[in-house]
């Protein structure tokens, strides 16, 4: 959308299914952020994007509080690591604050709520995150992750310059490498029934990359880990990250 405040334009997108969760993003003209003012979104009904589009949203950690509370349920998280977790500014303005993690020690450990229920096991999943590599400074480095095995993870694979996903499947090989210092915005989706694919994952609203295997996600009693693993520590992330989404699709 190339718009501003003397030409507006909107889009409509009809027939989407009322049962499904959707993430709603604006790309401009450019791929510059923010370009051309405020945007609105609005579901079928009008009004905000409450209005059929959050259905199904089980945690929102959006840290635009400046801590690390679950914006729609008691999934709240503790920040962890030697030095206080600092926050920078998000990928726009109306985004807020965005974790900046050091890479050496820092995460954030969700420790509200009843942690099976993030496991999501048996079932499908998605997962939504802004982010920025401040850099690969460690072999692996982790996104957000609820484990290993058939649990789910995104993050730096081994040595690789890009990100792969695991979502109730093993994981492939990573996709292709990403910039550094650059906000990109990460969907991750696991279909327990596997109609198209078994595991997607799309950066900056282009697939990079899939799997055909049927997911079995699996439970564990870990925590979340935002900038970390529970399954296998020291593996945190060097950069910022805003706004992870977890919902069952």
């Amino acid at each position: 959308i190339d718009t501003n405040g003397e030409d507006p334009n909107s889009v409509t997108v009809t027939g989407l299914p009322n049962d499904a969760v959707y993430d709603v993003i604006v790309y401009t003209k450019g791929g510059v952020i923010g370009r051309g003012g405020d945007y609105t979104v609005a579901g079928s009904g009008g009004g905000s994007i409450d209005a059929g589009l959050s259905d199904g949203l089980v945690a929102y950690w959006n840290f635009n509080d400046g801590d690390f509370n679950d914006s729609v349920g008691d999934f709240h998280g503790e920040e962890r690591g030697s030095d206080p977790i600092m926050f920078t500014d998000g990928p726009s303005g109306s985004f807020g604050p965005a974790l900046n993690l050091d890479g050496v020690d820092q995460f954030v450990e969700i420790t509200g709520g009843d942690n099976t229920a993030l496991s999501f096991a048996g079932g499908s999943m998605a997962m939504s995150a802004w982010f920025r590599v401040g850099a690969f400074d460690k072999s692996w480095q982790a996104l957000i992750a609820k484990g290993e095995g058939n649990r789910w993870r995104i993050h730096r694979r081994g040595g690789d310059g890009g990100f792969a996903h695991a979502g109730g499947t093993g994981e492939g090989a990573a996709g292709v490498d990403l910039e550094m210092d650059k906000w990109d915005h990460v969907v991750a989706l696991s279909d327990g029934e596997a109609v198209d694919f078994g595991t997607r994952l799309y950066v900056d609203g282009e697939i990079y990359t899939e799997y055909d295997q049927t997911p079995d996600l699996g439970e564990n009693d870990k925590n979340v880990m935002i900038g970390e693993n529970p399954d296998a520590n020291g593996r945190t992330w060097n950069g910022d990250i805003d706004l992870s989404l977890i919902h069952i699709s």
